[in-house]
């Protein structure tokens, strides 16, 4: 991503990320904040190449990726899609604001709805093949009311040092026996 980006930038890139290594090297042990790393990256390059490519057709299938790479990492960790929360919120601050200022033709705006549809329907089809794939197998009885409630993972920050709280896991848990 940042040899795409700008080619100056790669050696730092590089001394930057052995040098955080060298100082948190249990980044490497495998849990899935590191599992998912590959899958924000590879949606924030697809990012870059989107924005970076002027070949329209190009555009669409790195929308397509960035759509499937990023309901993969949701799966994963739905904190995952917070880079592109942010990657969003940056594109609707600077472009919204622009719209004001120059006008568009409306074969332009066509091609950004279509780039749009492309990635937010390629989400729509991974999870529509995820939640099948989930719900046919046979191999893991997956009991769907033990599922724990997005309010347990966002209470764990609310407690002490914000980790794992075994009194508020217990009561989760007795709620669903």
């Amino acid at each position: 991503t940042s040899f795409v980006m700008s080619k100056k930038i790669v050696i730092t890139t590089w001394i930057f990320l052995l040098a955080w290594l060298s100082f948190f090297p249990y980044i490497i042990v495998p849990y899935t904040d590191t599992l998912v790393l590959p899958l924000i990256s590879a949606y924030i390059l697809f990012y870059v190449l989107l924005r970076k490519t002027e070949l329209y057709w190009l555009k669409v299938v790195f929308a397509l990726i960035i759509g499937i790479t990023l309901m993969l990492s949701f799966f994963m960790k739905p904190t995952a899609v917070i880079p592109m929360i942010a990657i969003l919120f940056v594109e609707l601050t600077t472009y919204v604001p622009s719209v004001f200022h120059v006008t568009y033709s409306k074969q332009h705006i066509l091609k950004i709805a279509i780039i749009l549809v492309a990635g937010i329907s390629s989400m729509f089809v991974t999870n529509h093949i995820y939640t099948n794939a989930v719900n046919n197998q046979k191999y893991v009885r997956v009991d769907k009311n033990m599922k724990i409630p997005p309010v347990h993972f966002i209470a764990m920050g609310m407690h002490g040092n914000g980790g794992f709280d075994q009194e508020d896991a217990a009561k989760m848990y007795s709620s669903h026996s």
